[in-house]
């Protein structure tokens, strides 16, 4: 039986997944916050009307009060998302984590623009890594983008993951997230 070779991990092929996979991220956000902003616009319009044909103080308050928490959550969103792509390799660092379990989440969303039931539904997969330390990895869907060899789908890292596997993690000093991870069997990397 032969070992394959190891591919080894530089600064800038992590730095190159990270960036992938916080893209790939904000892509999901961003989605998420369209929807969550068209149905909050919806609602503000409607309490506007309501306000306009029946007047009342407690109303106007409400109103006030919605509009300036819609404001701040489009604020902090915009924040984040200029936030996020930034990042160098002096604030992140790689440790060695041991895989106590591996997870996977399926469910179905109604395509947009088909409001019924009937619509055309998209399949979501969700897979995640859990470590003995407690940190988590929810594998982005796409990774290893740079590799000829071992570009790699959240599936197939999932499929090919058991308890016990040693992995590196990249991980983000200030939050402690985990933002990449590299099985040991396929990858090498040197401090």
């Amino acid at each position: 039986m032969t070992q394959e070779k190891k591919e080894q991990l530089t600064e800038e092929r992590i730095l190159a997944d990270v960036k992938n996979s916080i893209r790939q991220v904000k892509r999901q956000t961003e989605e998420q916050d369209r929807r969550g902003t068209a149905i909050s616009v919806l609602l503000l319009a409607g309490l506007l009307i309501l306000a306009a044909f029946r007047p009342s103080a407690i109303l106007w308050i409400f109103l006030g009060l919605f509009s300036l928490v819609l404001l701040v959550s489009l604020g902090v969103g915009l924040w984040n998302g200029h936030r996020i792509r930034r990042v160098s390799m002096a604030e992140l660092r790689m440790v060695r984590e041991v895989v106590s379990h591996v997870d996977e989440e399926h469910y179905r969303t109604i395509e947009e623009g088909h409001p019924t039931a009937n619509g055309l539904r998209h399949q979501v997969d969700n897979y995640t890594l859990y470590f003995e330390s407690g940190k988590i990895w929810r594998i982005p869907e796409r990774n290893y983008a740079w590799s000829e060899e071992r570009p790699m789908s959240a599936w197939y890292i999932f499929e090919n993951t058991h308890q016990g596997d040693v992995f590196w993690a990249v991980i983000r000093q200030k939050t402690g997230e985990v933002l990449m991870a590299y099985d040991t069997k396929f990858f090498s990397y040197r401090p």
